[in-house]
């Protein structure tokens, strides 16, 4: 019908407050951008939401920017990770693990998993995956500590990027 339904993750209204991801996976939409906020509970920027209810879950994964906010830019989810990538530095909070501007998450726990392909000198944008692979665009130099110009394909399982290379110039 096209009519709203009353499904309402709300996120309070708050200068540079936004969702800019979200993906679906079963009864879970996982939610990234900028907020503090959302679906009744303290969430920073990356959030599972119930399908169903509109509420936040207990994930919280709390990714966090060192350098200032923390924003989500992209979100790629499957039954048992959740990708993420943006402006963060950890999972877990100030004292959790360290991740540059990409991450894969524990679906169920919130916690990083091993998957570590880290971008720098920049940031990740964008993510897709495609069968054992997750292409990455973005604006950096490396990901994995190999040369790539903004764009990569990352193995899923290992985190090395491929040899694929198409030297995106301009980001």
């Amino acid at each position: 019908t096209g009519s709203l339904t009353s499904w309402d993750p709300t996120i309070p209204p708050d200068f540079g407050t936004s969702v800019d991801a979200f993906a679906v996976s079963g009864s879970q939409v996982y939610v990234g951008g900028s907020f503090t906020s959302i679906g009744g509970k303290r969430r920073n920027s990356l959030a599972a939401i119930d399908a169903t209810t509109g509420a936040a879950t207990d994930w919280n994964p709390y990714p966090i920017n060192d350098a200032g906010p923390t924003v989500i830019y992209d979100i790629t989810a499957t039954s048992t990770h959740v990708y993420a990538v943006g402006e963060l530095t950890r999972i877990g909070g100030f004292s959790g693990t360290l991740r540059s501007g990409i991450a894969a998450i524990d679906a169920t726990t919130g916690t990083a998993t091993a998957w570590n392909p880290g971008v720098s000198n920049g940031f990740a944008y964008t993510l897709k995956l495609r069968g054992s692979l997750m292409y990455v665009g973005g604006e950096f130099p490396t990901i994995g500590g190999i040369s790539r110009n903004n764009l990569a394909a990352v193995d899923v399982i290992t985190g090395v990027p491929t040899p694929w290379n198409p030297n995106v110039v301009g980001g």
